[in-house]
Formats: structure tokens, C-alpha cells, sequence
């Protein structure tokens, strides 16, 4: 980090009876964004405002550049730009013939950041900018952001969400209650957020050492970490744990072994993987599977297959088994073609991969997907008279299966206990998020899922091959 552009010494500060700073410290260096993270009421407004000269503090000391905010106002205002999500704006530049409150919160958003460094600031403080603004217009503040800081900026950005923390911020200070909770890089984030895609048969371990702040251990407890006290957290991030930290007085190292896992690419292959693999096993093999049972009755070529001496089960079997081939060459070519897309596309600057052992469980669980949807869709082409009757049978499938899978993914803190690996389609989803994310099976949930989906497949093999061996199939074919 560059030398400090703006340092905070043990701040405090009473606003009424409410104590609102409680001995924050921290420093921010030009050409990063530095993060202030925390609920409302942290107290991170309270230390923009001090900072910019805008309160006093009762206690400690802040300088910018080199200049004390209360010996030296006006020069740190001349060295600071300010934009809040409380947009007070006078029109100017291309607005300049429009009332102020006819603008949009874009436009004065747009305004504000305008007034805000029309004097060329070395420091830019925003708190909170992105509030109460549409996708676009949030855009535009982060495209900003990231602009200064190349320019060699301090960028002091303030906010309550952890994915915008997340994807700014070079360093962030985490505020609870008045207080530092930590101050650290963005990687504990990364990990942190990656909770959002967990199971209940799957956590994130930080093995720590040192004394952990107040405060913090409750954040990561509630977030979903399991906390383990190690020896070496450096050695541990690369065998035992996922995140390895140091507490120390004044900031937290973290260590993070990405060859273990990425932590973007692997949240990227857990959200679309499982949802392409059960869409491309249902579909891959479907036309097959009313070809050759609904499509064999409207083509009068039923009766004469009937009449091999072969039984028919086997008939039946060795129509599932070319089915369920189809299937899973149609899952693997599409699953296939999309992550050799996916390592020549960079994704947010992250290697996107799938570990040896994902694709083993990927596999297996396509093999039983394959199984018991040849089954399903052979049963419902026997019902039907004709291919485009099979194709209205076929059809409540994509919703019976796919939609519920595809629903959970977009659920982040969606946490299921073992019973919903009974679900036959969702517990692939799982198990299959489960090994992605974690590069770790759970046996127990892979073991219900096992059974749960051969179970599946059985039962629409009987009802298929009672439906195939029945009378009126002839007599309607």
C-alpha cells in the first residue's frame, strides 16, 4: 500500500446520548479504494463527515495529507470531494435548464460527483452513492470509482453490502457498533460471500490464531464459518482449512490457497453446471425416447418388434439404455463445450475450472439422471397415440423438473437439511453445488441422493414395462 493519504487515530465521537465512534483507527493510501463496511448505525457516516471536516471529533485525531481536520479545515476541503446517497444538488452542466427536482437520482447523482470533483480532489469520499439508484446508474458510480483510483485516487467508499465491498474495495475496515471489528484485504469477503451458495452438509472453515476482535467472531458465526483455532493458519489454508487468519492488534492477515478452490469461478460453475446437466439430460433424450415408443405406435412398426422372440423387458431395457445414452452424450457435449468456452473467456479475472472429483460426481449423477429420465419419458410415450400426443405428455416435465432445480439456485441462503435430498432432480442440484463449491462430497447426502434417484428410475421402469406389455397397446397402435 501507498504511503497513508488519510489516517484516523483512535476516533471518537457522541452524537446526543448515542456514542457513536468508539476509538476507530485506520488508514487509507491514494490509488486504492478503501472500503468502510458495516450495518447502519456502524458508524460510518460519522467518520466520513469527521474526516471531511463536516463534525468534530470529541476524541483522537484524523489527518488528510498531512493536514489535522481541525487545525487545517478549509485545506483538507480543498483536497476532498464528497458524494452521499443524500443527493442535494443545484443543476448544472447539461442539466443546467432543468429545476432540480425534476431530475432523476441518476442525473443528480451524476450532478453531485460533478460538484464533487470540480476542484480536482486527491481524496473522494462516497458514502453510500449506489443507494436508491437503478442498475445503470449504479454502474456508472462503480465505473467512476474504479476510474479514480487509477488515476491514483484515495477512494474511501462507504456501504452496507457485501458484494459491492466485495468487487470494489483493494482494503476494508469492518465497523460494529462504533468500532473496528477488523481491517484487512477483500479476500475474507470473497469468502464470506461464498456462504450465499452452502448446504447444510457443507461449511466454510476459518482456522485462526491470535485473539479475535469483538465482534467479528459473532460476523462470521452468522454468516455460516466455522472457526478453529490452528498453529499456523498459512499452513492450515493449504490442507485443512479455506481460510486461513492471523489476528493481530491492529490488522488481520489472511492466507487463501487458490489452487484448492476459486472462490468466483467455482460460485460461477455451481449456479449453471447443475442446472445445464439436469436440462440437457431431460431434453438430449427425449425426442429419442417418443421416437421410439410414441412414434413407433403412429408408424404401425410396434406389432412387428412385439413379435421378436426377445422379451419384453429386455425390448424395454435396451430402450432405456439407448435413451439414457443419448442423454448423457448430449449432457457431456453441452457441459463439455461450455467449460472449454469458459477457460478461454476470462470470468471477473478468476480461473474457472472443474476438479477431478466434481467431475466424477457430475458424472454419476448424470448416469443416474440418465437412468431414471429414459424411464419417465419412455412410460409417458407409451401412453401417448402419436409423437405430438407424447409431446403434451412430455411437457409438465419441464416444470416438474427443471423449474424447482432452477428456482433453488436463485435462492443464496437457501439451507436444506438432509430430507431434501429425498427430492428426486433437486438433490442432484445439491450434491452436485456440494462438489463444485467445496471440492468435498458429503457420503451421506450423495448416498440419499443415490438411492433416491434409482428408486425413481425402478419405479418408472415397472410402470413403464406394465404399460409396454399390456394389450391395448396393440389394439391402439
Amino acid at each position: 500500500m501507498s504511503p497513508a493519504a488519510v489516517k484516523v487515530d483512535r476516533l471518537e465521537k457522541t452524537l446526543g446520548k448515542n456514542k457513536v465512534l468508539r476509538g476507530i483507527s485506520l488508514e487509507a493510501g491514494s490509488g486504492e479504494i478503501f472500503g468502510l463496511l458495516g450495518p447502519n448505525g456502524a458508524g460510518k457516516t460519522t467518520t466520513l463527515r469527521i474526516i471531511c471536516t463536516l463534525l468534530s471529533p470529541d476524541a483522537g485525531a484524523v489527518e488528510v495529507l498531512g493536514f489535522d481536520t481541525r487545525t487545517a479545515a478549509e485545506e483538507v476541503r480543498r483536497r476532498v470531494g464528497v458524494v452521499t446517497a443524500d443527493i442535494g444538488v443545484y443543476p448544472m452542466g447539461p442539466f443546467a435548464k432543468q429545476r432540480a427536482e425534476s431530475l432523476s437520482s441518476g442525473q443528480k447523482q451524476k450532478v453531485a460527483i460533478a460538484r464533487a470533483i470540480v476542484h480536482d480532489p486527491e481524496i473522494l469520499m462516497f458514502d453510500e452513492p449506489t443507494s436508491n439508484l437503478d442498475v445503470l446508474a449504479s454502474r456508472d458510480i462503480r465505473d467512476f470509482m474504479v476510474e479514480a483510483r487509477g488515476r491514483g485516487k484515495c477512494v474511501i467508499f462507504s456501504t452496507h453490502v457485501l458484494h459491492d465491498a466485495e468487487r470494489l474495495c483493494d482494503r476494508v475496515t469492518i465497523l460494529h457498533e462504533g468500532r473496528v471489528v477488523a481491517t484487512g484485504s477483500t479476500i475474507v469477503l470473497i469468502v464470506i460471500s461464498q456462504v450465499s451458495t452452502r448446504t447444510a452438509t457443507q461449511t466454510y472453515t476459518v482456522g485462526y490464531s491470535g485473539d479475535i476482535p469483538a465482534g467479528l467472531d459473532i460476523l462470521l458465526i452468522a454468516t455460516g464459518l466455522k472457526l478453529e483455532p490452528v498453529a499456523d493458519p498459512a499452513a492450515a489454508a493449504k490442507q485443512e482449512v479455506d481460510l486461513g487468519v492471523v489476528f493481530q492488534t491492529a490488522q488481520i492477515d489472511e492466507y487463501y490457497d487458490p489452487t484448492r478452490q476459486s472462490a468466483h469461478g467455482n460460485a460461477f460453475l455451481s449456479f449453471f453446471l447443475p442446472y445445464i446437466l439436469v436440462t440437457m439430460v431431460l431434453t438430449g433424450g427425449l425426442s429419442a425416447a417418443l421416437d421410439t415408443s410414441a412414434g413407433e405406435r403412429e408408424r404401425k412398426t410396434l406389432e412387428s418388434l412385439l413379435l421378436t422372440p426377445t422379451p419384453r423387458s429386455r425390448i424395454l431395457l435396451g430402450k432405456i439404455l439407448a435413451v439414457g445414452l443419448v442423454s448423457l452424450i448430449a449432457a457431456i457435449a453441452a457441459i463439455g463445450s461450455m467449460l472449454l468456452a469458459l477457460t478461454q473467456i476470462p470470468l471477473l479475472g478468476t480461473h474457472v475450472s472443474l476438479s477431478p472429483l466434481g467431475a466424477i460426481v457430475m458424472l454419476w449423477l448424470a448416469v443416474l439422471l440418465a437412468g431414471s429420465f429414459s424411464s419417465l419419458t419412455l412410460a409417458l410415450g407409451t401412453l401417448a397415440k402419436n409423437f405430438r400426443q407424447g409431446q403434451a405428455f412430455a411437457t409438465p416435465l419441464y416444470f416438474i423438473t427443471i423449474f424447482p432445480a432452477s428456482i433453488i439456485l436463485f435462492i443464496p441462503d437457501f439451507n436444506p437439511n438432509l430430507a431434501y435430498y429425498l427430492i428426486p432432480i433437486l438433490n442432484a442440484v445439491l450434491v452436485l453445488r456440494d462438489a463444485i463449491v467445496h471440492n468435498a462430497v458429503a457420503w451421506p447426502a450423495l448416498g440419499v441422493t443415490t438411492a433416491s434417484l434409482a428408486a425413481t428410475g425402478l419405479i418408472c421402469w415397472f410402470a413403464a414395462l406394465r404399460l409396454f406389455t399390456r394389450e391395448t397397446l396393440l389394439i391402439k397402435s
